[in-house]
This record gives C-alpha cells, sequence and structure tokens, in this order.
C-alpha cells in the first residue's frame, strides 16, 4: 500500500532507484513535551524577573529561551522517519545530513508499545492522534534504528511495517 504521494527532497536523496516509500512521517510533537515545559519555565522566570523591575534582563532571558526554543523547534521539523518497501530510514540534520536505516529483511522481532499517557490523551481529545514506541530487533545485531518513539498512528504504523516484514 502507497500511504505517500510526496516527499521532502532530503528524503528522496536518501532512497535507491529500485525503492518506494510507503510513509513519511515526524516524531509526534508530544515528543517535544521537555522543551514546551521547559518553555513554561523560562515564561514563569521571565515573569518573575519582569515584576522585581529588571526588564532588560527579563527580555534578554526571553530572547535567548526563545531562540534555544525555536533551533530546538527547527530540528523537530527536519527530522523524518521513513518506511519504504525495502527498509526503516531515519533522516536527521539541518546542515548535514545523517541516513540511519534498517533493512526489514534482517528484522526478527518487532515490539509496538502504545503507552497509557497517549491512550488516555486522545481519548481527552487532548492530542489528535495516538503515538507509539517500535522496538526492532535483528539477528544479534544492535541496529540503528533498534528502537523509534513517539511514532503517530502507531497501530497503523505497526500494521503495514508487519505486512511488510511478513509478505
Amino acid at each position: 500500500p502507497v500511504l505517500v504521494k510526496t516527499t521532502t527532497k532530503r528524503v528522496q536523496r536518501g532512497l535507491a532507484q529500485s525503492e518506494k516509500l510507503l510513509w513519511e512521517f515526524r516524531e509526534h510533537p508530544l515528543s517535544m513535551w521537555k522543551w514546551m515545559l521547559g518553555g513554561i519555565v523560562l515564561l514563569l522566570v521571565v515573569l518573575r524577573i519582569a515584576s522585581t523591575g529588571d526588564a532588560k534582563q527579563a527580555i534578554t532571558l526571553f530572547v535567548i529561551g526563545a531562540a534555544i526554543i525555536a533551533i530546538r523547534l527547527w530540528f523537530w521539523d527536519r527530522h523524518r522517519l521513513c518506511l519504504t518497501d525495502k527498509r526503516l530510514m531515519s533522516v536527521r540534520g539541518i546542515f548535514s545530513t545523517t541516513y540511519r536505516t534498517m533493512p526489514l529483511s534482517k528484522m526478527t522481532d518487532q515490539t509496538a508499545h502504545m503507552p497509557a499517557i497517549s491512550t488516555i490523551l486522545a481519548w481527552l481529545r487532548v492530542i489528535k492522534t495516538q503515538f507509539a514506541t517500535v522496538i526492532v530487533e535483528s539477528a544479534g545485531q544492535d541496529q540503528a534504528l533498534s528502537n523509534v518513539v513517539f511514532i503517530p498512528h502507531g497501530h497503523v504504523f505497526n500494521r503495514v511495517l508487519m505486512d511488510l516484514v511478513l509478505d
């Protein structure tokens, strides 16, 4: 099944000519929870400093914090996880690109885990889609993509991956 119609140029460069891209996605936005929490704490600190009358220090801290969070969001936006008909691939980087892959033919065991928090937040409609962690094992080797976290639509990803491996 073809699930992707378009792809980014960085992903396209990493594909072999005979390879078909089935799915390209970013990590679930909730993967940024630590950065979101850090941003809230930073905002509270800036407000506290501003309330003491030191506006220049508050503005400086706010600008530095906002720049750090913006750069982290840029990294998150540029990281892609891809599933092709032959391998699982991770594309990372902004200025230099790193391609980590795991051939599907080397897979011996796969586990998909949907955390309870994902199910609860999706049920409460706090998040749009559930996320999952997929643990992929191969015959006696430690693979580059053995533990893939925050996969959106984890149950669909698991089904497509199993269809490819068992086919």
